[in-house]
């Protein structure tokens, strides 16, 4: 997704607002997309 899309959606005024929430480490961000999919997991099972 680019990062125009993302800010758009994100409601910010600029890009250079969105790319510092971008800036997440990929170990932080694994980590949240494993606990999304547990618990959207829980709440289709």
């Amino acid at each position: 997704m680019s990062i125009e899309a993302v800010r758009r959606r994100l409601g910010h005024a600029s890009t250079e607002t969105t790319q510092l929430y971008a800036l997440l480490d990929d170990k932080v961000a694994d980590a949240e997309i494993r606990a999304a999919r547990r618990r959207r997991g829980r709440t289709t099972g």
